[in-house]
């Protein structure tokens, strides 16, 4: 009789394991990292990452958005000035966060007290970089020119700070909308492509390789300063000559937009014949973070209302 239980005892703990073995394998798989960590970052530099960060600098508005996009808030002990001004409405937990100076005049010593074991920064801070390397610190450069590059970064940053929670649905939801304006736009023909001239400040225009020309091409669009690389100066006669159909102006720095629309000379171009001049806040077009999308399908509603709908 004893033997018998022993061996219904036996069967019925080797089919519970198996039915734990079974359970387990159906669950999805957790992504397991480890550390030291070395990536690669947008510039291409290998970087160690010696432990999980616990204590991050920010050194640029969109790393910031994308920390605490990504649930990591909690580890920001310090960040630019620009991020404390220019995310104060949309992360009120900045604060309470430490300043480390400007975007362009970074104070090491402050960055250097906050012992951070990471920090963000952008290819326009390299000589600051150096300095914190040389000190012995995890220092990863980020750049964004376009969605996607946006979207890498974010992917990268979930991976160092190791969310527990499911970020997936940041990233997807980024993808599906810039699917949804990719299935609207890719049938339009180059006739139906209005030509865009991008206005920062006057007269500082985008031209090809920044993150505003993509979006002009992705809304549906064409950048009438695409010949010339990055940001640069152009006179008014050049832009009267290009004749854009749609002029974007940055809101937030200078008066761009007054000054399109009450310059007299431009009153024949099209788009001021048309009026079809509008104003994008900067927070949208100058953070490369998750908001970039919002930036988007604001800029593909003004191109084509018809497949848009009018822009906000």
């Amino acid at each position: 009789m004893r033997g018998k239980l022993w061996k219904l005892e036996a069967l019925c703990l080797v089919s519970f394991m198996l039915m734990g073995l079974l359970v387990a394998c159906a669950l999805p798989a957790k992504e397991v990292t480890s550390f030291p960590m070395e990536i690669v970052d947008q510039l291409g530099r290998a970087v160690i990452i010696p432990m999980k960060p616990t204590r991050i600098v920010s050194l640029a508005t969109s790393n910031t958005e994308i920390l605490f996009a990504l649930g990591a808030g909690s580890s920001v002990v310090g960040v630019d000035d620009c991020s404390k001004q220019d995310l104060k409405e949309t992360i009120p937990e900045l604060e309470e966060v430490s300043v480390v100076g400007s975007y362009a005049g970074l104070d090491i010593e402050k960055i250097i007290a906050l012992s951070p074991d990471l920090v963000l920064a952008v290819p326009y801070q390299k000589q600051a970089v150096e300095r914190l390397e040389a000190l012995g610190l995890s220092v990863v450069i980020l750049e964004a020119r376009s969605i996607e590059a946006v979207l890498n970064n974010i992917k990268l940053i979930r991976g160092i700070v190791e969310q527990e929670e499911d970020t997936s649905i940041l990233i997807s939801n980024i993808e599906q909308r810039l699917k949804n304006i990719a299935e609207k736009t890719s049938n339009l023909t180059e006739a139906e492509k209005p030509a865009v001239l991008y206005l920062y400040e006057p007269l500082w225009v985008a031209g090809s390789n920044t993150m505003t020309n993509d979006l002009i091409q992705k809304g549906g669009g064409v950048n009438i300063f695409s010949d010339l690389d990055g940001y640069k100066e152009v006179d008014l006669e050049t832009v009267i000559a290009r004749d854009p159909r749609v002029i974007f102006c940055v809101e937030g720095y200078a008066p761009t937009l007054e000054y399109i629309t009450g310059e007299t000379r431009l009153e024949g171009v099209a788009a001021i014949r048309n009026g079809r001049v509008y104003g994008i806040p900067a927070a949208l077009l100058d953070i490369p973070g998750p908001r970039i999308i919002d930036a988007l399908e604001l800029i593909a509603a003004y191109l084509h209302p018809e497949l848009f709908g009018e822009g906000r």
